[in-house]
């Protein structure tokens, strides 16, 4: 998750909070393409929402016949819904069993909260009602809908073992907090919303003095100038909604003074 200090002056008045950017992962369906029954059994998978405002929940439940350790290999590979077709991006994460449960700072808690660990010894793993724990994963993927393959391999012989096809959505969540009036704004938008926030917002002039971020896994690849966006999204957001309505109402207030936003470190 992304960590930002930011002041912002709209006319007469100045307001610091921080704004935090994370990446809420959305699982529609998942499709079983290949199980090889020489390393697995009884497995099944289907993804649940139990009303319209409750989470996607996943259940899983598959039984391995071998031991694995780093003699399987783990493929997450990321295709991009374009023109009407998933193709293949340049998101792709390969990486033998044990070394991710180990090692990995993004996937491996996520595989050892669901009850993976190494070496694993033939057994049934039950995942209910499981949520993706991305809340600290950094918005780094440049799309918004993908499929998600996963496939495990072995390592010597590159032999299959199993493919899944996960079709989900990302969505870049923003919380932001008014040090000043301790009021927290929580929203969630795709980046098709984040678009419509910016048409809404198009007809105020707007200036960028500056901004201090402690993160660069806001926007794709770590660009500043997507990180200067988004700050600037989520600033004209929360102002919109709260400043701007009580400066234009109030008796008094010279309007001329919320031609300009300002954003400073």
């Amino acid at each position: 998750m992304s960590l930002m200090y930011i002041q912002v002056a709209v006319g007469l008045s100045c307001l610091t909070f921080v704004a935090y950017c994370g990446l809420e992962v959305i699982p529609e369906r998942m499709k079983l393409v290949h199980l090889n029954d020489k390393y697995f059994y009884n497995f099944s998978v289907n993804v649940k929402r139990y009303s319209r405002s409750s989470p996607y929940y996943m259940n899983i439940e598959i039984t391995t016949k071998q031991t694995w350790t780093n003699n399987v290999t783990l493929h997450f590979t990321f295709n991009e819904f374009l023109h009407n077709d998933y193709r293949r991006s340049f998101v792709e994460l390969h990486q033998r069993f044990c070394d991710m449960v180990k090692y990995d700072k993004f996937i491996g808690p996520v595989m050892k909260h669901v009850g993976f660990e190494c070496p694993m010894p033939p057994r049934t793993v039950r995942m209910t009602n499981f949520t993706l724990p991305l809340d600290k994963f950094p918005n780094v993927l440049p799309f918004e809908k993908c499929r998600f393959d996963a496939e495990a391999t072995l390592t010597e012989t590159n032999e299959s073992l199993a493919l899944a096809y996960n079709y989900v959505t990302f969505k870049v969540t923003h919380h932001t907090y008014n040090q000043e009036q301790h009021v927290v704004i929580s929203s969630t938008s795709t980046r098709k919303g984040v678009g419509s926030v910016r048409l809404r917002i198009q007809s105020l002039p707007l200036q960028i003095l500056g901004f201090r971020p402690s993160c660069t896994h806001c926007e794709p690849a770590g660009s500043e100038d997507g990180i200067a966006g988004r700050v600037l999204l989520s600033a004209l957001e929360y102002l919109k909604l709260k400043e701007l309505c009580w400066l234009r109402n109030k008796k008094g207030v010279d309007k001329s003074q919320l031609n300009e936003i300002y954003i400073s470190p």
